[in-house]
């Protein structure tokens, strides 16, 4: 095959996962749903804050490269089409400014899939190698995030272009000092991104030889914490916080007492392996890998014996993390080193098995190539199946508001589906920044806070007798469950519209 053709070739996967990409999103619907606004909305508002010079108000994850993206992607629209304030301009048409932040996500991971096939080929020199590393990051759980503005589908990205960086290194015996740096470049980025990503930068210490090397990688990493996470300098005290607070308390996200529940943790350990049989079966391909390429004497077999031996103890060191707060999601960097170790695990078993049995092994690599698309496409359909009927009944719900009750006070509740609820939510998330603008642009579209029982404009108080004196009708919106009943006048009553079992309406009468 001509090495343009192989080229062209290589485009393939990466094309159809971006179609695969944007034919999720159709099924998930708008980002403002109740199903997709957490945390796509809180990314909007933070990228927001940073492309106005503001500090992100949001560091969990800590996501801040996200968050620097859709800076760049507000600045961008804005420039392109915007007129006005910025924050009205995004707050007025957000889903525009997510749509095109979702499609740069999403074109960034198709494109680092050509990299990656594009370094296997040069390292391999085999297409059918090549389209096997593109194919492998598409049949882990978590594809449905390449559908969202989420810190896991840039992390998924991350993956890709790390394996691809990590093949340079494996493959050469003296990797370049510009090859290492770039790998521990995308090592700090990853962190940044997704602090789950923590352990899988130990995996090229075991690779690399010579401090010389790991101290280049090592800053490579540093370089690219401090070029990409400067934003977080005013919130460092809060992320250290965050971090120590998940680390030695009981409950979620860092609540609950002190101390260390060593049952529950073990029986959240029992649920991980047995709920992720896939993880379990790719490190055990691991350790078969492993064992194979113990019995090869060279240094390039003595290298891959080390590059499994970091991803199968990456692997656990992420399923003991993940145990403490058990999350199928925050398994992600554990699934997205697996496409290595199946690689270099088929690797290993075809050179044990020799050139006689170069047919078995073409065999064996074709039906894995097969497989793998199998279960990417049935994934995929699995996803899609899932998402669309939610999606087209929020939506539907939606317009039966903007259409029946287009005169009526609208108040939104625990687990709406609005686009005002999806704003305040990423408001809330942005310290309150953008009240002013959204009560202007939502004059009508009120919210009862289950903690306090207060209603609320966005974030000023106000009270059920003020709406029933300003509009002729009120409309609750919310689960199937009327919260807010108590904090109702003893002459109003409700009657639920819709009678749904996942989200419904309710009518005051009064």
């Amino acid at each position: 095959m001509r090495p343009g053709l192989q080229r062209i070739v290589l485009l393939a996967i990466p094309v159809l996962a971006l179609v695969g990409a944007f034919w999720m999103k159709e099924a998930r619907g708008p980002y403002w749903l109740r199903t997709n606004f957490d945390p796509d909305y809180v990314y909007l508002t933070n990228a927001l804050n940073l492309a106005r010079g503001l500090p992100p108000a949001h560091v969990d994850h800590p996501g801040t490269t996200v968050q620097e993206i859709g800076a760049v992607v507000v600045r961008a629209v804005y420039a392109w089409n915007g007129s006005g304030d910025l924050s009205r301009d995004v707050l007025s048409r957000p889903e525009t400014y997510l749509s095109v932040f979702h499609a740069v996500l999403a074109g960034t991971f198709a494109l680092s899939l050509w990299v990656l096939g594009a370094v296997g080929l040069r390292v391999f020199a085999d297409p059918a190698r090549a389209v096997l590393l593109q194919m492998l990051p598409l049949a882990w759980p978590g594809l449905e995030r390449l559908s969202t503005v989420q810190p896991e589908n840039l992390l998924l990205t991350v993956h890709v272009l790390f394996a691809a960086a990590l093949i340079r290194c494996v493959a050469d015996e003296r990797p370049s000092t510009r090859s290492v740096a770039v790998l521990g470049a995308i090592a700090g980025f990853g962190v940044l991104t997704k602090l789950t990503f923590i352990w899988v930068p130990l995996i090229p210490l075991l690779i690399l030889t010579g401090w010389r090397r790991r101290v280049q990688y090592a800053a490579g990493a540093v370089g690219a914490v401090f070029l990409f996470g400067w934003p977080l300098l005013p919130r460092l005290p809060d992320v250290v916080y965050w971090i120590r607070s998940l680390a030695t308390h009981t409950g979620h996200y860092g609540s609950g007492p002190r101390g260390f529940d060593l049952p529950r943790y073990l029986e959240n350990l029992q649920q991980l392996f047995a709920g992720q049989i896939e993880l379990v079966v790719v490190i055990a391909v691991g350790v078969v890998g492993l064992v194979l390429w113990s019995r090869v004497p060279d240094e390039a077999g003595r290298r891959r014996f080390r590059l499994l031996l970091g991803i199968v103890s990456v692997q656990m060191l992420q399923i003991a993390m993940v145990a403490k707060h058990p999350k199928s999601h925050y398994l992600l960097p554990a699934f997205g080193v697996a496409s290595l170790s199946i690689f270099f695990s088929f690797e290993a078993i075809s050179r044990t098995l020799g050139s006689r049995a170069k047919p078995v092994a073409t065999a064996t690599l074709v039906g894995f190539l097969i497989l793998t698309g199998l279960v990417g496409a049935r994934e995929a359909r699995r996803v899609h199946a899932k998402l669309a009927p939610v999606s087209a009944f929020q939506q539907d719900l939606h317009a039966q508001l903007e259409t029946q009750f287009s005169e009526c006070a609208v108040v939104t509740y625990f687990k709406s589906s609005s686009p005002a609820n999806a704003l305040r939510f990423g408001n809330y998330y942005a310290e309150w920044e953008y009240n002013d603008v959204l009560m202007e642009l939502f004059p009508r579209d009120f919210f009862f806070e289950l903690e306090t029982h207060r209603f609320l404009h966005f974030f000023e108080p106000t009270s059920f007798e003020a709406l029933r004196a300003t509009y002729p009708c009120v409309v609750f919106q919310g689960v199937p469950v009327p919260y807010f009943a108590d904090a109702l006048p003893p002459d109003v009553r409700t009657v639920n519209l819709t009678r749904s079992s996942y989200e419904t309406l309710y009518r005051a009468i009064w």
